[in-house]
C-alpha cells in the first residue's frame, strides 16, 4: 500500500492482519522477524523511502521490500533520490539504522498521521519523539515545518525547516516552504534565494 495516512499500514499488529503495509510498516515485520533469529537485517533511509539490508560485516545485500525483495543497489536509491553526498558522510541516509532510528521512523509516519486528521499537538508530539531518538532525521523536522506553516505559525515554521536543510541541504521541498514562510514574514529577498535555490537543484520544480 502507498496509503501513508492510514495507521493499518504501518503498526506492526494491524500490517500483519490487514497482510498489506507500506515500507516501514513491512520493515517493521522483517526487522522483528530478524531479531527473532539473530539475523544481520538492518532498516535503512532514504529522503522518502525505507529499505532493508542485510550487513554481516563481509557482505552487504539490499532488499527492496517493495519489489518482492529485489537487490536494488545504494547508487540506485542515492541517484533516483537525489541523495546528496554530504548527507550519506553525515549519516542521515543510507546508513543501517539502529533500533532507534528505526522508531524514530516509525514516530515520524505516526506524526504525518496526526498532522493528516489536523491534530497538530499529537503531531508535534511524535516528531520530538522521532528527533530525540535520531537527531538526524530530517523529515520529522520538514514535517514539523508543515505543520507550523499550515497553522500561520511563520517564523516558528522557518526553524525546522532551515534544520532539515542543514541535513539534507537539496530538498527543494524544504526550500520551497520556507520560501513561503519568509515571504509571510516579509523576508523577500530570503524567499528569492531559497526559490532560486530550489530551482537550481531542479529546474523543473514547479511549485
Amino acid at each position: 500500500s502507498q496509503d501513508l495516512k492510514d495507521p493499518d499500514n504501518l503498526l506492526p499488529s494491524r500490517v500483519l492482519k490487514g497482510k498489506q503495509g507500506y515500507c516501514v510498516g513491512i520493515a517493521a515485520i522483517y526487522l522483528a522477524l530478524a531479531e527473532g533469529v539473530n539475523f544481520p537485517i538492518f532498516a535503512v533511509a532514504t529522503p522518502s523511502h525505507v529499505f532493508l539490508r542485510f550487513d554481516d560485516g563481509i557482505a552487504r545485500i539490499n532488499i527492496e521490500t517493495l519489489q518482492g525483495g529485489a537487490n536494488v543497489p545504494d547508487e540506485q536509491y542515492i541517484r533516483e533520490h537525489k541523495i546528496p553526498e554530504k548527507s550519506i558522510r553525515g549519516g542521515v541516509f543510507m546508513r543501517n539504522l539502529t533500533a532507534d532510528g528505526f522508531l524514530a521512523q516509525v514516530h515520524n509516519n505516526l506524526g504525518v498521521i496526526y498532522s493528516e486528521r489536523k491534530e497538530f499537538d499529537k503531531a508535534a508530539g511524535e516528531y520530538e519523539q522521532a528527533l530525540d531518538l535520531d537527531p538526524r532525521l530530517p523529515a520529522a523536522c520538514y514535517n514539523h515545518g508543515n505543520d507550523l506553516l499550515r497553522q500561520g505559525a511563520f517564523r516558528r515554521a522557518a526553524r525546522p525547516f532551515s534544520k532539515s536543510l542543514r541535513l539534507y541541504p537539496t530538498d527543494v521541498w524544504a526550500l520551497n516552504n520556507r520560501g513561503l514562510a519568509y515571504v509571510k514574514l516579509g523576508k523577500q529577498e530570503k524567499a528569492r534565494r531559497d526559490f532560486e535555490a530550489a530551482r537550481r537543484i531542479d529546474p523543473r520544480f514547479e511549485p
